[in-house]
């Protein structure tokens, strides 16, 4: 029988909480929920009678985020702060940047530092909110109006992660959605930005690839 993470009471709500921007909504997948649904079938089977997989936010069909928001905005409230604090999440599991990345190729802002210090205020105030909780955060997919911006993005976002003492503790990590989703292709990606059915179908296989190992 499966055993409740090690964060985690055994018989009681665990509780996922998906943060981001339209991609991790999923504007463009046939549920409109992206690979949410596919997400929490996964965890679920990971844990079986231990516990019950349950989304938290107050945002998009129970998630963190909404479209077309930059790293920023999602550090403030009512995003991060109130809803970390509210529902006191087990595992966090988050895609942004990609409005960061297309703003930049387009104005020259935010810059690529400023986006880093705003993901560091995300993280920060994850874990001193929810100083238990397990965090995945994704190196994020490519795009084809902001590749060379997505290129820095996630060779920053990796070095940044991989610094921090809670990816020491193991309490945090980064997963490839760059790597695993491909580079850009009509084939998978609705347009420009957002992916089809059969790119949140490699999206889903990502996430939940790590999260086998993670939990």
């Amino acid at each position: 029988m499966p055993l409740a993470p090690s964060n985690h009471k055994m018989g009681s709500d665990y509780r996922v909480m998906f943060i981001g921007d339209s991609l991790m909504v999923g504007i463009t997948s046939s549920s409109g929920r992206g690979g949410r649904n596919a997400t929490i079938k996964n965890i679920q089977d990971q844990l079986g009678s231990a516990a019950r997989a349950v989304e938290v936010g107050n945002d998009n069909n129970r998630m963190c985020g909404t479209s077309g928001l930059q790293i920023d905005a999602i550090t403030i409230a009512p995003y991060i702060a109130i809803q970390v604090k509210q529902y006191k999440p087990d595992l966090i599991i988050i895609h942004i940047g990609t409005n960061d990345c297309t703003s930049l190729s387009t104005t020259g802002l935010p810059t690529l530092n400023t986006s880093m210090s705003n993901l560091t205020v995300l993280l920060n105030t994850i874990r001193t909110d929810a100083p238990g909780c397990k965090v995945l955060i994704a190196k994020i997919i490519d795009n084809n109006t902001a590749h060379a911006e997505v290129v820095n993005f996630n060779a920053e976002l990796e070095s940044l992660v991989e610094a921090r003492s809670d990816y020491l503790a193991g309490t945090l990590d980064h997963v490839d959605l760059y790597t695993d989703v491909g580079l850009y292709s009509p084939t998978y990606w609705q347009d420009n930005t957002h992916l089809n059915p059969q790119g949140f179908a490699l999206w889903s296989t990502s996430w939940n690839n790590k999260i086998n190992t993670f939990l």
